[in-house]
């Protein structure tokens, strides 16, 4: 077996490829049933550990250093769901002693990661396309690691993650992108859902631009219904829009 490539989650890893959609959910595999040689991935022991060597930024170094109680560990994985016996990968997991909250997919949302998008800048080119498509490509393994990631490839990750824990059954609080990752899970592995909370479901339907228009509508609409009672704090002072907040939220930024 080839040593197992520097990999990050697969849906963290999803955020910047919406240049590679089509290609995702054609290239990914498509059966819900695993493997009977699967069941390596499904026995292993995960071993959690202090996670200095695992940061990956100077936030990551700050973290880890304030709250020594947190581990990590990594967990291998095939690459190709098809071919468990060929590539693998690896990602990292971190795990806090619990405090009356549930672990989600949140941190994939927290803002961590740096990244540069052609946002609002007109029609893209097709050198633009291939631009991202070579940054995607570059940060994270290669074209045939990019040809890999996709929802269920993510959603069958989390099972092996489960079965790893040991736990039984799944317990998930989703939310964005992570209701439509503990949707294919359910559907995937139905019988391994104790319990599930997915908030602010997307429509899976919907392409990227009708699902960031219909997303940035929402966000509108809860501005222009700010409430004239917001609470008294300066930490969201300024909201970059190229359009006029609405009255009651400038009354409260300029407070």
């Amino acid at each position: 077996m080839s040593p197992s490539p520097p990999f990050t989650l697969r849906a963290a890893v999803a955020i910047c490829l919406s240049a590679l959609l089509a290609l995702a959910a054609t290239a990914c595999t498509t059966s819900s049933e695993p493997a009977a040689d699967l069941q390596r991935f499904y026995d292993q022991q995960l071993t959690f550990e202090p996670c200095q060597g695992y940061a990956t930024t100077v936030a990551d170094e700050t973290t880890f250093a304030a709250d020594p109680a947190i581990g990590c560990a990594r967990l291998e994985l095939p690459l190709d769901y098809d071919e468990p016996d060929g590539r693998t990968a690896q990602i990292a997991l971190l795990k806090a002693p619990a405090r009356g909250e549930c672990f989600s997919d949140e941190q994939t949302d927290a803002g961590g990661a740096t990244q540069t998008l052609l946002v609002g800048a007109g029609q893209w080119t097709e050198q633009d396309t291939r631009r991202i498509v070579e940054q995607c490509a570059q940060g994270s393994g290669g074209a045939d690691v990019l040809a890999h990631v996709c929802t269920r490839d993510a959603a069958r990750d989390m099972d092996i993650l489960r079965a790893a824990l040991g736990d039984d059954k799944l317990s998930y609080l989703g939310q964005s992108y992570g209701t439509r990752l503990g949707a294919v899970y359910a559907e995937m592995f139905p019988q391994n859902v104790r319990a599930m909370v997915l908030d602010g479901a997307i429509d899976p339907q919907l392409g990227t631009a009708q699902r960031r228009i219909s997303q940035y509508t929402g966000f509108q609409l809860s501005l222009t219904r700010w409430p004239p009672s917001a609470p008294q704090t300066r930490s969201a002072r300024s909201v970059p829009t190229r359009a006029r907040p609405p009255k009651p939220f400038r009354s409260w930024r300029d407070r």
